[in-house]
């Protein structure tokens, strides 16, 4: 029980760290109507997924997790993603 405590502390210090993310929009985004709206849903969506996908992709820090899958939820929703 405690090695699971610890993993579960240490993923939610983590992912309070890469709350303030945003992913970089172009200019003229063809669906600007809809960024507030994208970036709230694929934000929750990008921090399920780290959750989930903890311990099973550990060569990669969540951080760089949750960027990668809040980047490709915006651009799977139409958005021009600057990297």
């Amino acid at each position: 029980m405690k090695p699971l405590l610890i993993n579960v502390s240490i993923l939610l210090l983590t992912s309070c760290a890469v709350l303030d993310y945003q992913p970089k929009l172009s200019p003229g985004d063809p669906n600007g109507n809809r960024t507030t709206l994208d970036l709230q849903e694929c934000k929750k969506l990008a921090r399920a997924s780290i959750d989930t996908s903890y311990g099973s992709d550990s060569q990669v820090p969540v951080k760089d997790r949750f960027k990668r899958a809040y980047d490709a939820c915006m651009s799977g929703r139409g958005h021009n993603v600057i990297r």
